[in-house]
This record gives C-alpha cells, sequence and structure tokens, in this order.
C-alpha cells in the first residue's frame, strides 16, 4: 500500500511513528512537507530559552527509513489534489499518485495587513517556520512588540519575560478576560496598549518600528503577531469536492472524507478554529485519532470520539494569576 502523510507535525509524525509498528500493512510512506525541518510546535518557546533540547525539538524522520517497504521525505509545496486519479501535485516535484492519503496539514494564522512589504523581523507565534533564525534574534535585538489575543501569545510572553527586553504588547482579549491580563502583564512589569492596532510598519528591509491607530510610535526590532488561526486546507481552493468555506475537511467518526482513500486528522478537521483562544496539545487526542486511521487502513473499526471540552481565555489566565500569585 502506497500512503502519503502530507503535513509533518504532531500528528503526522505520531502516525507515521505508529504505523512503523504495524509490520503487516507492507506500507511505501512518503512523508510531505514544505518544510525541510519539521519540530514539536508545543516546545518552542522551551526551546528557545534552551530549556529543551534540540533532540526532544525536532523530528527525526532519518529513523524510518528501514521501519517500511519503502519510506521517503518529500520537501515540497502541496499544491492540489486530483481525488479521482489519487494524484498529488506539488510545486516543483513530479506529481504522486497513492493508495490512501492522509491529511495532517494543521492550521495557518490569518494574516493581518500591516505590512506594505515583506519585512525580516515579524513572526506569527503560531506559525514559525524557521526557529533557529527566530531564536538568533530574539537572543540578539532589544525591541520587541508583540500583539496578544490567544493563550499563544501569553505562553510566549511569560517564557521571554527574564529575557529583559524593551517589551510592549498590545492586548486585544475579550471583555471577560481583559482586567485579568491587565493584572498579570502589570505584575510583571510590561509596558501594554488596549484598544488600539497596529497600522503600519516601518524599516528597509528589516522591521525597526510600528505605528498604533492612536498615532503612537514604537520601536520594534522583532514583531510578534498573536493571530486567530484557520484551517490549513488551501490547497482545496480549486477542489469541487469540499466545502472550503468551513477551511477544513470534513470527516466521519473514522476521520475519513468522502473519499474512502482520503483520511484527515489534527487541526485540520476542526471548524471554529478562529474562535479558539487556548490552545494546548493534547497527546490523548493525538493518540485516539491515530488510532483511528490505523484502524481504518488495517479495515477494523475504531471510531474517534469527539469529546474535547474547550476552555475559555479568562480560565487560561486565571490559571496564569493563580501560578504567579497575581493577586
Amino acid at each position: 500500500m502506497k500512503l502519503a502523510v502530507v503535513g509533518l507535525g504532531e500528528f503526522g509524525h505520531a502516525l507515521i511513528e505508529r504505523l512503523s509498528l504495524e509490520k503487516d500493512l507492507d506500507l511505501e510512506i512518503i512523508a510531505i512537507d514544505k518544510r525541510s525541518l519539521t519540530f514539536r510546535k508545543r516546545y518552542l518557546f522551551d526551546w528557545l530559552r534552551s530549556d529543551v533540547t534540540d533532540e526532544k525539538f525536532f523530528f527525526n524522520y532519518s529513523v524510518f527509513e528501514n521501519k517500511f517497504k519503502s519510506f521517503q521525505c518529500l520537501n515540497d509545496r502541496l499544491d492540489r489534489i486530483s481525488f479521482n486519479k489519487k494524484t498529488l501535485f506539488f510545486k516543483e516535484s513530479e506529481a504522486v499518485v497513492v493508495d490512501k492519503i492522509v491529511i495532517c496539514t494543521g492550521s495557518l494564522p490569518q494574516k493581518q495587513d500591516i505590512a506594505k512589504s515583506t519585512k525580516s523581523g515579524i513572526y506569527y507565534l503560531s506559525a514559525i517556520e524557521s526557529p533557529f533564525e527566530f531564536r538568533q534574534r530574539i537572543r540578539m535585538f532589544e525591541h520587541v512588540v508583540m500583539s496578544i489575543s490567544t493563550s499563544v501569545g501569553f505562553d510566549f510572553l511569560m517564557k521571554i519575560i527574564d529575557f529583559n527586553k524593551d517589551l510592549k504588547v498590545i492586548l486585544d482579549v475579550d471583555e471577560k478576560s481583559l482586567d485579568l491580563a491587565k493584572a498579570i502583564l502589570t505584575s510583571k512589569g510590561v509596558d501594554f496598549y488596549t484598544g488600539v492596532k497596529i497600522v503600519e510598519t516601518f524599516g528597509e528591509g528589516e522591521i525597526k518600528a510600528i505605528k498604533l491607530d492612536s498615532g503612537k510610535f514604537l520601536a520594534s526590532d522583532i514583531l510578534c503577531l498573536d493571530s486567530v488561526v484557520c484551517a490549513n486546507a488551501g490547497f482545496l481552493s480549486d477542489s469541487n469536492y469540499f466545502d472550503t468555506e468551513q477551511d477544513a475537511f470534513t470527516v466521519d467518526n473514522n476521520l475519513r472524507t468522502r473519499f474512502d482513500f482520503c483520511f484527515a486528522l489534527g487541526e485540520v478537521i476542526e471548524t471554529d478554529l478562529e474562535k479558539r483562544k487556548v490552545f494546548k496539545f493534547s497527546q490523548e487526542k493525538v493518540s485516539k485519532q491515530v488510532d483511528t486511521i490505523v484502524a481504518n487502513l488495517k479495515k477494523e473499526n475504531v471510531p474517534f470520539v469527539w469529546d474535547e471540552t474547550e476552555i475559555e481565555l479568562v480560565e487560561f489566565l486565571s490559571r496564569i494569576a493563580d501560578c504567579d500569585k497575581v493577586f
């Protein structure tokens, strides 16, 4: 069986690792990701502080080379899928015909229209693609501006506070969370602004400053954007087979799409992602979804049960406040 795994984050890696134990499937695996370096996103901010080793942070797919009938990592951007022909088309590589497809492309941040041209030093915290560059810049430069609207931004903030940077925060949270968020930032001695938005960036090639809609300018060697996210299903934009208005794959309880040979798991199947404000890694969810996919490949039936309860940002902030004894 020739299986394409599209997306090599937490879910893609866990699936391949689990499949490596299934000797009866006789698999040829094509592991696909546009990035040549993939990592455990949940450890990113700890890795920046050197609290997590490279070995724990980065995925090593070379260990799977002798675990399957054949194993290939393909570092290229997926352009589209021909579902009628079971064929994947890429930006540069030749098209690939497969028997089964598993999509685990995760999520993407909703881009903010503040940069008139591409500048170094602007990062979306939920989609860091060059961790070494990001770490070097965080360590080298002084002026850091962050916009915070989700738990990702607060996670990052708490990790870099003791880097002693000139840190400024643009706070964009819901009314229920605002007072608690302000109390946490005040307790940490962080300058913050509310009721404002970033409207422009300045700098030739590299960011040097930002402008708020209040008219205020802030020095900024690094701009970290904590944006809401949506499912990473852009390669379906020309497809007649999926409703991309929801920006997510629709799957059944076996994580199967409308095509028997195509499965999906992870954030790419989660609707209403743009409404979520708290993102916490769940190993249980990863394991259960992987078990469902593997069972289906073995022609067994292990449905995935959707039983996760979302928490609100104010609850997440309450936990930070309790740990740090803000009150």
